[in-house]
């Protein structure tokens, strides 16, 4: 027999397998509920069609209906991790199977709750707000703080002005939210992060004295941070969160002029460059971020950039960056 044919049908038979078990994964996602332990044994299962996949990679097969299958079921792991983590409850959730599992931090879907975490961190502030409204939100506001950060009197009151002032900006009134950010500073001007969002506001009012106002809440804020490429990321959060891309796109170049092996500055940009539909650039941000975090040993930043990578890829042709010739 030909060498050729008999690496052709090894490969063959690689591939097969390879489909058997994206089958079996597709499968034991369908319905979590009640398979407990079992999807431990599913995330090990994702581990090896990974070792199938770069191993065909290397032999030259063409994978690319399998690997659209695999991105499903990527999607899939990442809609269903609150489920996954309830089921791993008898072993401490995802956590307690990382400790059994020791997973290399490449293998992104053990590190899922991370992920989960980082998100509903962002979220939860916001919906309590939506949900709850101003009198609620200084309610649950001051038993956080309480409970969970010891904050003074004087930090728990401008907190809770700041808050405010994030319900109104929710609703579209910025003369209010202003309003509630300018007590928030006088009872507290060393909150940074309140002054840069003042001054944003200021720049997004644009009335008036406004351009002064903005450059003096820029320059207090700036002076309250130790680091300037932390503080430059602060603006570019602002900035993205009120909706001005490219200021925010702005910002985060300025941070990586200053640090460009900073992962936090490449995983900001990708996100500004996400937005503004913008994704075969925000893809190589991505990349870079998780190799810079993954040489840093910035976990938490790895994961994050690992599933923006993970959720481009899903969102099908055009992600990617063009190959220069």
């Amino acid at each position: 027999m030909p060498k050729g044919m008999a690496v052709d049908r090894e490969a063959i038979t690689s591939a097969v397998k390879l489909r058997d078990m994206i089958r079996q994964l597709e499968v034991g996602l369908a319905d979590l509920r009640g398979q407990g332990r079992a999807v431990f044994e599913l995330l090990r299962l994702r581990d090896r069609v990974a070792e199938e996949v770069a191993s065909l990679r290397e032999e030259g097969v063409p994978l690319r209906p399998e690997e659209t299958r695999l991105e499903t079921v990527d999607g899939i792991l990442t809609r269903k991790t609150s489920a996954m983590v309830w089921e791993l409850r008898s072993m401490g959730g995802l956590a307690g199977a990382r400790k059994v599992e020791k997973p290399p931090e490449e293998r992104w879907w053990w590190y899922l709750d991370l992920y989960q975490a980082e998100r509903q961190r962002k979220t939860v502030l916001r919906t309590a707000i939506i949900i709850a409204g101003v009198v609620m939100l200084v309610l649950v506001v001051n038993l956080v703080l309480d409970r969970f950060f010891g904050l003074s009197p004087q930090e728990k009151a401008a907190r809770n002005y700041t808050g405010v002032g994030e319900q109104y900006l929710a609703r579209g009134d910025v003369d209010r939210a202003i309003a509630e950010y300018e007590r928030g500073v006088a009872v507290m001007p060393s909150m940074g992060d309140a002054q840069v969002m003042l001054g944003t506001l200021y720049e997004l009012r644009g009335k008036g004295d406004d351009a002064q106002k903005a450059r003096a809440a820029f320059s207090a804020a700036e002076a309250t941070h130790t680091d300037l490429v932390e503080y430059l990321l602060t603006r570019a959060r602002a900035y993205e969160s009120v909706g001005q891309l490219g200021k925010a796109l702005g910002r985060a170049n300025d941070a990586l002029a200053l640090a460009p092996d900073s992962p936090q500055a490449y995983l900001m940009r990708g996100g500004i460059y996400e937005s503004q539909g913008d994704l075969p650039h925000a893809y190589p941000d991505y990349e870079r971020s998780a190799e810079l975090a993954q040489a840093q040993g910035q976990d938490t930043v790895y994961v994050l950039a690992k599933m923006r990578l993970g959720m481009l890829m899903q969102r099908g042709p055009g992600t990617q960056p063009t190959p220069t010739p």
